[in-house]
């Protein structure tokens, strides 16, 4: 199973154990880290706790907004 075919990839959770393990593994051997080694639940869930721990947010506030109009169009949602 790959991420890219996973439904709700990052809306499930993984188990912490896992997603610690991947962590440390990460922080000892970067370039060693097998990722098809762990399910695409840990391998996302992983990825989403180093953006949270990242000092500087990541997507720019002014920014947001754009997101969100994409969204509304893409899904054809109308607020009115």
């Amino acid at each position: 199973m790959t991420g890219i075919t996973t439904r709700g990839i990052y809306r499930v959770s993984a188990v912490k154990s896992k997603v610690e393990e991947l962590c440390h593994q990460f922080e000892r051997d970067q370039e060693g880290t097998i990722l098809s080694e762990y399910p695409p639940q840990v391998n996302a869930n992983t990825l989403k706790l180093y953006f949270r721990q990242l000092p500087e947010v990541t997507v720019l506030v002014f920014r947001t907004s754009h997101f969100c109009l994409y969204a509304l169009e893409r899904d054809n949602v109308n607020l009115l």
